[in-house]
């Protein structure tokens, strides 16, 4: 009876010892299997699964079922162990190499935040150069398969500085190829050497450009660069092109330029005019003197317009609110709101604005100012509703009076 009893008690611990074991430790020991991913999260998974057996081992009836308990807890830990460092070992080499990748990357991108600088530049070089030896020589891998990782980095090193630089400093950037080039890899160096002969060739282009708007009105800038580009280049027809373009440019800008000087020329004309109810030239260059010069260069539309306008000032007549000028508003606020070259090119001080009420006029006057201003078409947007009012037949001619989009 003894030796059945002993043998239903030893069945009856195993499976008490089982149930416990299974249902209740083993799934948390994977749960805290499953979090440890590192050598440094070791230690606290062996303290968090040891405080896992013990509670399991708490709740069991008998001595003998805790001893049998906490030998698998024992067993199961040691062999998760052995797993979770060869996973820990595997997940930190992935990081260590991940970060090494970075580092030698980072130099990479500093060589085109400051391409003029030889001196950072030879930094950089460095400090990939040490990045990849010390971790590839740690991680046991041969020094030809290091070199070779070392000069593909110097190339690609050396190609990011050059195609940075060439646009800023193309001299500088000949003399560090020059100096550099046996980094680059064999089939880098036809590509980059063609990038840098196009660069030289845009950027003396322009430099050529710059000679021939200095030489003579802007009338005779296209022919002339014809000529240059001819005698240059012996007639290259590619350079030719390049300085066609850089000339050109340079007359857009110009003609922009003069057409803007125009617009704000005339645009302060007529706020004078508008301002003082000017009734005569005379009158307007006595109380404006600086505007003489903008008097004498006014467009004979300008002047038409606003020698009309004075005359209504003498008169003391105003503009009278109609269906047409109401109209005129309110295309040009539309060609305000999505920035339309026709509405900037617009001459408001023209004849045919002078149906249009002040008030109006000098909204619109303050739109074409406003053209730079990046915030501008935003804030005209979100102030439609009281742009529309104050272009209405409420409007009050006042100068005081000013959209927020104007503060």
């Amino acid at each position: 009876m003894s030796s059945i009893a002993t043998t239903l008690s030893k069945i009856k611990d195993a499976a008490r010892v089982g149930e416990t074991f299974a249902g209740h430790t083993l799934p948390r020991l994977h749960s805290l299997s499953d979090q440890t991913r590192s050598e440094a999260m070791i230690p606290p998974y062996i303290q968090a699964a040891q405080a896992v057996a013990r509670e399991g081992a708490a709740a069991l009836e008998t001595d003998r079922q805790r001893r049998i308990y906490l030998n698998l807890c024992q067993r199961h830990v040691q062999d998760e162990l052995g797993r979770l460092s060869s996973r820990a070992a595997h997940h930190n080499r992935q990081q260590w190499d991940r970060a090494n990748r970075q580092l030698v990357e980072a130099q990479i991108e500093a060589v085109t935040r400051w391409p003029e600088d030889d001196r950072h530049f030879m930094g950089c070089a460095e400090n990939g150069l040490s990045a990849i030896e010390n971790h590839d020589a740690h991680m046991g891998i041969a020094p030809r398969h290091i070199e070779t990782r070392q000069a593909q980095f110097l190339s690609r090193l050396l190609t990011a500085r050059l195609q940075a630089l060439a646009p800023v400093n193309i001299a500088h950037a000949a003399r560090v190829y020059d100096r550099h080039k046996s980094w680059l890899a064999p089939d880098q160096t036809p590509p980059l050497r063609a990038y840098l002969n196009r660069v030289e060739r845009i950027v003396r282009a322009g430099l050529l450009a710059d000679a021939i708007v200095r030489m003579g009105p802007k009338q005779a800038w296209k022919a002339k660069a014809k000529a240059v580009a001819a005698h240059e280049e012996d007639g290259d027809a590619e350079f030719n092109a390049l300085l066609q373009e850089a000339v050109q440019a340079r007359l857009d800008e110009a003609e922009q330029q003069e057409a803007l000087a125009r617009q704000t020329n005339r645009n302060a004309l007529l706020q004078a005019i508008i301002a003082d109810k000017t009734a005569c030239v005379e009158a307007l260059l006595k109380s404006a003197p600086h505007l003489a010069l903008a008097w004498d260069q006014a467009e004979p539309d300008t002047i038409a317009g606003l020698s009309e306008l004075m005359r209504l000032n003498r008169m003391g007549r105003t503009p009278i609110r109609d269906e047409h000028a109401a109209n005129m508003v309110k295309l040009a606020i539309g060609g305000a709101l999505h920035d339309h070259p026709d509405f900037h090119a617009e001459n408001l001080a023209g004849q045919r604005w002078n149906s249009v009420p002040a008030a109006q006029r000098l909204v619109l006057v303050e739109l074409q100012a406003k053209r730079n201003d990046p915030g501008w078409q935003a804030k005209v947007s979100g102030n439609l509703e009281q742009m529309r009012r104050m272009t209405g037949h409420r409007a009050v001619e006042h100068r005081s009076q000013r959209l927020p989009i104007f503060a």
